[in-house]
């Protein structure tokens, strides 16, 4: 339900398994969507899962995971009166000591840090599967975002080939400060390597690290669908940052969102020399904003931190992203005429 509120604003809220006559299932509003998951995680899951999972059970979801959750949702919904309640409950997680940052953000995206004390959540992939079928690849376990975002035809020492999608922008290079430690874990400069490739679509030169392939990472069977890469979906600085924002956000302990603040910033750069003091006003909300963009760079969380903070109509301008349309996806008319015409899904505004 997460996914798609945030895709597509009015979607059916299924709380119960359909039956054939039921699949006409009407559209909720945003706000009834949002009121629907928060009272599922306060109701029946938040309290109810273990603080920890181990052997077998790793990835699973964990009652932290759950609690990071309602954080997103609330966030991202900008529900000015439950901030001060996520702030408490995300302070509980962090004073738990279940997760703590790892020296090395390098570590966090390699297949040692996979579940590592950072993680919070995240999705498990296997190249053990050795799925070939590209007629139906969500049949597979590994993942195939690797091989689309790798440098094309790249030859070389440390990298795999892949098809050259997704490139990183100048921009977002330039943001790093030279002392930032994420820059390198973050970003492949194909300038510094020593093998050669061949240029892409929409080609800066800069690739994301991530989530780069390796050959160790693969199946040399069939190596382009089975990278066994782990989507981390919530990382432990998350954690921290939401908490900095909806401490301010709630006109709460300045002192805490400084020091959850300061943990993230203390391992981007090993030190305490470039931290920065926040303010409980929009300016330090500013720096948290900032500070997010630098530590979840290429994660997939930037383009919704931009819609909820009100940044997108400028952020994305030469895209030509409108406030007005944008915001959601349009509904697949597939899933429209499914509804046989009962006008029970009406598509979003703008298409």
């Amino acid at each position: 339900h997460y996914m798609l509120w945030r895709l597509y604003g009015n979607i059916p809220v299924i709380d119960h398994l359909l039956t054939p006559d039921e699949y006409d299932y009407p559209q909720s509003t945003p706000q009834e969507a949002y009121d629907f998951m928060i009272n599922e995680l306060d109701a029946y899951v938040i309290g109810n899962l273990p603080e920890t999972v181990s052997g077998m059970e790793i990835g699973r979801v964990t009652n932290g995971a759950a609690l990071a959750l309602k954080a997103k949702i609330v966030l991202f919904h900008n529900d000015e009166t439950m901030m001060a309640e996520i702030a408490s409950e995300l302070k509980a997680v962090i004073d738990g000591g279940t997760y703590s940052l790892e020296d090395d953000l390098g570590y966090v995206f390699s297949n040692e840090g996979e579940f590592c004390n950072e993680s919070v959540f995240e999705i498990n992939h296997s190249e053990a599967s050795n799925w070939g079928d590209w007629g139906w690849l969500s049949g597979g376990e590994g993942n195939i975002q690797v091989i689309m975002i790798g440098i094309r035809d790249y030859s070389g020492p440390e990298y795999s080939a892949g098809w050259g999608f997704s490139t990183v922008t100048p921009d977002l290079v330039d943001q790093y400060d030279a002392a930032d430690l994420r820059k390198a874990a973050t970003i492949i400069d194909v300038d510094e390597l020593q093998g050669t490739y061949k240029e892409g679509y929409q080609h800066t030169g800069y690739f994301s690290k991530k989530y780069a392939p390796i050959d160790e990472n693969t199946n040399s069977a069939n190596p382009m669908t089975n990278y066994n890469n782990n989507i981390r979906v919530i990382r432990y600085s998350d954690v921290l940052l939401m908490a900095s924002e909806a401490i301010i956000r709630s006109g709460g302990n300045l002192t805490d969102a400084q020091l959850y603040y300061d943990m993230v910033r203390e391992r981007a750069f090993g030190d305490d020399t470039n931290n920065k003091n926040l303010s409980a006003d929009q300016a330090g909300l500013d720096l948290i904003y900032e500070e997010r963009r630098l530590e979840f760079a290429l994660e997939g969380i930037r383009y919704w931190d931009l819609i909820r903070t009100n940044q997108a109509a400028t952020a994305l301008a030469a895209a030509g992203w409108t406030a007005n349309k944008n915001e959601y996806l349009p509904i697949p008319q597939v899933e429209i005429d499914k509804t046989s015409g009962a006008n029970k899904l009406v598509q979003n505004p703008g298409y």
